[in-house]
């Protein structure tokens, strides 16, 4: 029963977060309070709990600085996976069109970037791509249409 109340907790304070399209710093504060006080609630040790949030607080600023590496210079840039992402996805500077553009960029980079990679490294980066993407056809299908095609 606590650890059902404990759970219910845990999702109620990540719903709180997953909502939205932009996380502020007043947000995580909101959440992460939600989440130690149902860990101290369903008796998990202090200590322990501390060092839970710590952790967590520590994740979220590495991913804040990753995310915040901006391009500085003009010209040909070295995009890493959020600058691409956050490229491909600009929706109000200009037309869907050049949205679709910028996203058929990344895509053909991406693939240019694969066709170096030995075959046999294939299911590998297919695993941690799938990771990411909820499709409803097993992994091993996948790869023998990847193969096959």
């Amino acid at each position: 029963m606590a650890f059902e109340t404990l759970s219910e907790r845990l999702q109620s304070a990540l719903k709180s977060v997953t909502r939205k399209g932009k996380l502020t710093e007043k947000d995580v504060d909101v959440m992460m309070r939600e989440v130690r006080l149902a860990l101290l609630e369903a008796d998990v040790n202090i200590k322990v709990v501390r060092e839970f949030i710590k952790e967590v607080i520590k994740f979220i600023q590495r991913k804040n600085e990753i995310t915040k590496q901006y391009i500085q210079k003009a010209g040909e840039q070295r995009l890493n996976g959020y600058q691409a992402l956050a490229y491909a996805r600009i929706r109000k500077l200009d037309t869907i069109y050049k949205r679709d553009e910028r996203q058929r960029i990344i895509l053909t980079n991406i693939a240019h970037k694969l066709s170096d990679v030995s075959i046999t490294k294939y299911p590998h980066i297919a695993k941690s791509i799938l990771r990411h993407i909820k499709v409803n056809m097993a992994f091993n299908k996948i790869i023998k249409l990847a193969f096959t095609s």
